[in-house]
Formats: structure tokens, C-alpha cells, sequence
């Protein structure tokens, strides 16, 4: 398996893991509403991020086939908090349909690395709130939970 930056013939299905993910949590999240061109559009968006320096996108390739990706960036931090700047985790998806042990766990660390090199010391993760799977797994990987988000509809 091969972790590397994403690239423009690797977006069809990239999108396609991203759909897979976000189909599977929908199943227990009623906030999930897909638009009707919803893979169309992420790939649109994922284009972007290809090139943008504000983003670190990756791929993981297994015998030629795209088996997982990773996104993350930088904000700056509550004011009045340190570090001023964290990372976020805009998207993690793998494969749903064959485990790979260790798959997440390295794109993971792809993502760790481009925060620091941008001296960047915390990374932040909006995890699914009932999806158990990854909650395990954020806490194996040691993060601590900090927070509960909600969503109220207008």
C-alpha cells in the first residue's frame, strides 16, 4: 500500500469512498442529506484541494486501486487558547468493502506529517456521534474527547 498526495486521475474514486462513507453513516444520521449531484460536486471541491497549499490530500493506493484518502488543513484556534493554529480533519474515508489493517492509521499519519512541517502540534476530528467504529479508533490513536457538536435546524 502506497500513501501518497492525491492527484486529478485519482478523484472518481476518491469520491466514490467519499460517498460510500457518507452513505453508510446517513443509515444512523438523519442530518446527512445528499444533494442530487453530490459526488459531482465533491469532486468539483476535490479538484481544488489538489493544488491548494492550504491543504494536505491523500491518497492510499493498493494494487492500483484507490483504498482510502485523507484531508486535512489549518485554522487558528479559539482566540485566546494555545496553539493559535490546529489542524482539522476535513475527510478520512476508506474502502468499506475489504479491510486493510493499518489503513487508516497510515493516512492518518500522512496527515500528521503535513501539519508538522507546518508546526502544527494538534489536530482536531469531528468523528460521527454514533458511529462506534471510529470512535474506538480515535481514542486507540490517543485523542481525547473535548466535545459535543449539534446541528438545529432552522
Amino acid at each position: 500500500m502506497e500513501i501518497r498526495p492525491a492527484q486529478a486521475a485519482d478523484l472518481q474514486a476518491a469520491a466514490e469512498l467519499w460517498y460510500q462513507r457518507m452513505a453508510m453513516l446517513r443509515e444512523n444520521s438523519s442530518w446527512i442529506e445528499f444533494a442530487p449531484d453530490a459526488i459531482d460536486h465533491w469532486r468539483s471541491r476535490a479538484m481544488a484541494w489538489i493544488d491548494a497549499v492550504e491543504f494536505g490530500f491523500y491518497i492510499a493506493e493498493s494494487r492500483g486501486r484507490i483504498v482510502g484518502l485523507a484531508l486535512v488543513t489549518a485554522k487558528a484556534a479559539q482566540p485566546g487558547l494555545h496553539p493559535e493554529r490546529i489542524g482539522v480533519l476535513a475527510e478520512l474515508a476508506v474502502d468499506l468493502h475489504q479491510a486493510r489493517s493499518g489503513l487508516s492509521g497510515s493516512l492518518i499519519e500522512a496527515a500528521k506529517a503535513w501539519l508538522r512541517a507546518r508546526d502544527i502540534a494538534v489536530l482536531d476530528v469531528d468523528a460521527p456521534a454514533n458511529y462506534a467504529v471510529e470512535d474506538a479508533f480515535w481514542r486507540a490513536q490517543g485523542a481525547a474527547l473535548t466535545a459535543r457538536s449539534y446541528r438545529l435546524r432552522l
